[in-house]
């Protein structure tokens, strides 16, 4: 587990609060890439509100180094459930 989290090749001088701090980045990017991919417009806050949740999901995880391009934000809302598009 060490070694999948981790970006060097040998963990074996890793402090628990390392790991525990790679760990945690790792679950942060998981989470924030899922709730991209599921966000969905629902037609009460606005559009506007939306568009700014997905940038700012976005650039958090660009924060953690998984660059998200601009066309992949736009697909897959595309088919959103109260999308007037």
């Amino acid at each position: 587990m060490r070694r999948f989290l981790s970006n060097e090749n040998n963990t074996e001088g890793i402090s628990a609060k390392e790991l525990h701090n790679s760990i945690k980045a790792h679950f942060r990017k998981v989470f924030l890439f899922d709730n991209l991919l599921n966000f969905r417009y629902d037609g009460i806050n606005g559009l506007g509100n939306h568009i700014k949740s997905l940038f700012d999901m976005a650039y958090e995880l660009k924060a953690l180094g998984l660059d998200v391009s601009n066309e992949f934000m736009v697909l897959p809302n595309l088919g959103s459930k109260g999308s007037k598009v």
